[in-house]
C-alpha cells in the first residue's frame, strides 16, 4: 500500500503539486485523470523520488520520503513512463532484461507480439512496439505498485485493447496506477479508485461503487 500525506512540489518557484493526500490500496487500479499541466506526471515523478517533494510519502509501512530512487524501485515500484525510453542500440529482449526480475521466456509468453521481435533492434521498432517494450520491462521487474503514464498513447486500437486487458489482469496481482487521456470510460468500468487533479490539487477522489455515479462526476469536469 502506499500513502501519501501532505504532498507539494515547488520547482521554479511555481507550486505544482499542493497537499496531496492520496492512498493507493494492494491489488487495486487507480485512475489518476487531469488535463494537461495539472501535475499528473509529477505526482508520479516524486513518488519515484525523481524530484523533490515536502510531505510524507510510505509505502508498505515504511517511510520513504527520503530515499533514492533505486531504493524505491528496489522496494517494488516500477514506472512506465509516457515517452517511449528503450535503448535503441539494444534488442527488444536486452532491453525488457534491464532491471528484469522474471524469467524473460515469461515475459514473451505474457507479450508474444514481442516475442517474434526479441532479436531486433529496438530502435527499428515502430512507437507502438516501443511503448510495449517499456511496459513489457516495467512487468518484468516484478513491481508491487506499478506507475503508468499514458500507457495507449501511440497504440493502435487493437494493441490497446490488449494492454488494457493485461493492466485489469494484472491488477489482480498488485497496485497499478494509471494517467490516461484515452480510453477512460472503458477503464473506470475496471478501476476502484479515480483521482482528478486540477490545478495541482485533487478536486475529486472518490472509490468507484457506482460507475453512473462517477461518470456523472466526471462530466461536470467535462473529463467524459
Amino acid at each position: 500500500m502506499l500513502k501519501v500525506e501532505d504532498l507539494s512540489v515547488t520547482i521554479n518557484h511555481r507550486n505544482i503539486l499542493q497537499d496531496i493526500n492520496l492512498k493507493l490500496d494492494d491489488k487495486e487500479l487507480t485512475l489518476i485523470l487531469g488535463p494537461n499541466g495539472s501535475g499528473k506526471s509529477t505526482l508520479f515523478k516524486a513518488i519515484l523520488g525523481l524530484v523533490k517533494a515536502d510531505g510524507k510519502i510510505e509505502f508498505n509501512g515504511i517511510d520513504i520520503t527520503n530515499l533514492s530512487p533505486y531504493k524505491r524501485f528496489e522496494m517494488g515500484i516500477t514506472m512506465a513512463p509516457e515517452r517511449m525510453r528503450v535503448s535503441s542500440n539494444l534488442t527488444v529482449e536486452d532491453n525488457i532484461l534491464i532491471g528484469a526480475k522474471m524469467d524473460v521466456e515469461e515475459v514473451f509468453a505474457m507479450f508474444p507480439e514481442l516475442k517474434r521481435l526479441r532479436k531486433q533492434k529496438a530502435g527499428t521498432l515502430s512507437g507502438g512496439e516501443k511503448q510495449l517494450v517499456v511496459f513489457a520491462r516495467a512487468i518484468a521487474s516484478k513491481p508491487s505498485l506499478l506507475l503508468l503514464d499514458e500507457p495507449f498513447q501511440g497504440l493502435y486500437e487493437d494493441l490497446a485493447i490488449k494492454i488494457e486487458e493485461k493492466i485489469i489482469e494484472l491488477s489482480n496481482e498488485l497496485s497499478i496506477a494509471v494517467i490516461t487521456h484515452e480510453r477512460i470510460e472503458e477503464m473506470i468500468y475496471n478501476a476502484d479508485l479515480v483521482v482528478l487533479l486540477l490545478g495541482g490539487k485533487i478536486a475529486y477522489i472518490e472509490k468507484i461503487e457506482d460507475v453512473e455515479k462517477t461518470f456523472d462526476s466526471l462530466r461536470r469536469y467535462m473529463i467524459v
